[in-house]
């Protein structure tokens, strides 16, 4: 299942696994923690 979202606590609470988008880019995190924190940095 793919979630898209801007909510950090859905995905935090519902996922393994995370990515970030930066200007259409892919950017693959080691961890959910880790999308999240580059997600609330753009």
């Amino acid at each position: 299942m793919i979630i898209v979202a801007h909510q950090t606590d859905l995905i935090r609470n519902h996922c393994d696994h995370a990515a970030a988008l930066e200007q259409g880019r892919l950017s693959v995190m080691p961890s959910v923690d880790a999308a999240i924190a580059a997600y609330e940095a753009l």
